[in-house]
């Protein structure tokens, strides 16, 4: 006799590794509520992003998927995701700002931190932990995970509302006659057709055009849209899905048993200890050519812009990996008593501050080439990555004796206040700004061909540049025409003010 459900655990209780969400909807009509919210979200995403610029399209779709989980979840499962909220405000805030910039450099980047928040709050919609309790890997690793689960997930939507047995009934029934006629009609009606169209001019003639008026009629392109529609609708419906699956279990738990490559107390000490001394060595040899370079002796095959400019990415390479051995250390070092523990911190402080001076030789650099060479949006970056790298090793030198669990929340806060900043801070705009008023004050010519490479940002930036300085008028630009994506969901403010001067000069 064959054990019933109920008297058979392992028949109930999944595997250990799958045991954290159930995807599955919970009902028909719950999935299909989830695949009508999908479906619109695809059309309405066909209608924002088809061969458009990013503009508002980008905070009308957030705005629209965030309104979905609160329509198909209702108040249950929007109140079910309080700890996620903070994200969901983010990727708001993040894509207004592509509604507001014209840059295509920071329109990408404000798209990743959008992409990002939106699957972060998919993980830990209705889940018990929160981004605060993720690991620096978890920061990748679980908005990665989230997002392919969508796909799957979409897929049992479907399955859960459109029933496919007559489908597959009369597939099974035709599938083999009609594979079985085109081999068989197939070779020969083409063999006729080659016959016919060699035979008569005319013919051949007629046939092609023919040709040319059905492909002419471009059946592609509703194929393409459908997809297009299908594919965005499945994910949406997907994520949807995810963020409203009811968690059956402590996430983590299959990777927290995983094991974990342990160092001795040894070799941590002797590792901590080997690059304190060697990037101390490496500060008194170099703080004296960053901050007085008159007093600065180089080698005499090495020019002090080649020393500037050879030095940055290296350095900043050398202080993220620092970053990065101060949060591993953390967990991979056994130490079997308090007193390993405090000698840990200890050096590991002393580690991080030997690193700051190591960074702030890198901000010296790149700000004495900005001096020589001007500004760009890259060295901005540059630099604007530099200094959270600096942010981030003084929070790293904090929680390594207050909250140390706090470290990679306050990690993500930091980069979002690093993005807000330069959202706020308009990078070309200022780029333009500082690049124009170098040139008026020291006559230097100024870069005018890559300055015509960047949005309306720059445009509006030299245009109130020259109306507050107007005796500039030594300073040529190209003028290119910006804005060129007139479609209403590639609207940004920043063209719409270019378009707006255009049309009261």
């Amino acid at each position: 006799m064959m054990p019933s459900m109920e008297t058979n655990p392992a028949l109930v209780e999944p595997l250990p590794l799958r045991n954290t969400t159930d995807d599955a909807p919970r009902s028909p009509s719950f999935a299909r509520r989830m695949l009508i919210a999908g479906l619109g979200l695809g059309l309405l995403a066909e209608v924002l992003f088809d061969g458009n610029a990013l503009g508002v399209s980008a905070p009308l779709f957030t705005l629209a998927c965030i309104g979905a989980l609160r329509l198909v979840g209702g108040i249950e499962g929007w109140q079910a995701g309080k700890r996620a909220k903070w994200l969901l405000a983010s990727a708001v805030f993040f894509s207004t700002f592509i509604a507001i910039r014209a840059s295509e450099t920071m329109a990408a980047i404000n798209a990743a931190a959008t992409l990002w928040c939106g699957l972060a709050a998919l993980a830990t919609w209705r889940s018990e932990q929160s981004v605060e309790s993720w690991s620096l890997l978890g920061l990748i690793g679980r908005p990665v995970a989230a997002g392919a689960r969508a796909v799957p997930a979409g897929v049992k939507v479907v399955t859960s509302t459109v029933k496919l047995g007559g489908a597959k009934a009369f597939l099974k029934e035709w599938s083999g006659p009609a594979i079985r006629s085109v081999l068989i009609a197939g070779p020969v009606f083409l063999v006729f057709l080659g016959l016919l169209v060699s035979a008569d001019r005319a013919f051949a003639a007629r046939f092609l055009r023919l040709l040319d008026a059905m492909f002419g009629l471009s059946f592609a392109t509703p194929f393409v849209t459908a997809m297009w529609v299908a594919c965005v609708g499945l994910l949406s419906a997907g994520a949807l899905a995810v963020a409203l699956s009811r968690r059956r279990g402590p996430e983590g738990q299959a990777a927290a048993s995983a094991p974990v490559i342990q160092l001795g107390a040894t070799e941590g000490f002797s590792l901590v200890m080997s690059l304190t001394a060697l990037i101390g060595a490496f500060d008194a040899v170099t703080i004296r050519c960053t901050l007085l370079s008159e007093a600065c002796q180089l080698p005499d095959d090495m020019t002090y812009a080649s020393y500037v400019h050879r030095g940055f990415a290296e350095l900043m390479v050398a202080a993220g990996l620092v970053l990065l051995l101060l949060v591993t250390l953390n967990r991979r070092v056994a130490l079997k008593s308090p007193g390993a523990e405090r000698a840990m911190q200890v050096m590991s402080s002393a580690l991080t501050l030997v690193t700051l001076p190591l960074v702030a030789s890198g901000v010296e650099r790149l700000q004495m080439y900005e001096s020589a060479y001007g500004f760009t949006v890259a060295r901005v970056l540059a630099q604007s990555i530099t200094v959270l790298v600096g942010v981030l090793l003084v929070w790293r030198g904090v929680t390594l004796w207050v909250a140390p669990a706090r470290f990679v929340f306050g990690s993500v806060l930091c980069v979002f206040a690093a993005l807000s900043a330069l959202n706020v801070l308009d990078v070309e705009g200022f780029v333009t700004k500082q690049n124009l008023t170098v040139a008026d004050q020291t006559g230097q010519p100024v870069d005018a061909d890559y300055l015509a490479t960047l949005s309306a940002d720059s445009q509006l930036a030299a245009n109130q540049f020259f109306v507050e300085h107007p005796d500039s008028g030594g300073i040529e630009l190209h003028r290119l025409v910006k804005c060129t994506d007139s479609a209403p969901q590639a609207f940004t403010l920043a063209c719409a003010r270019i378009w707006n001067s255009a049309l009261h000069r």
